[in-house]
């Protein structure tokens, strides 16, 4: 297992590294914070019923 870490922490950028560690610190204070996270996905519109085949295919 060592040897796994060893050989990937030649690989890795250090820019890559840097970025990830500043984000997880961020991470970490937001929790502490108890801020909740960014949505990054989100409901445009929501509808009920049947959908028509004509508005589907733009009639």
């Amino acid at each position: 297992m060592l040897e796994q870490q060893r050989h990937v922490r030649e690989f890795m950028n250090p820019v890559l590294t840097q970025q990830v560690a500043e984000t997880l610190a961020v991470i970490e204070v937001r929790k502490e914070q108890g801020t909740k996270p960014e949505r990054i996905w989100f409901l445009d519109r929501q509808e009920k019923g049947t959908p028509s085949m004509a508005e589907w295919m733009g009639y």
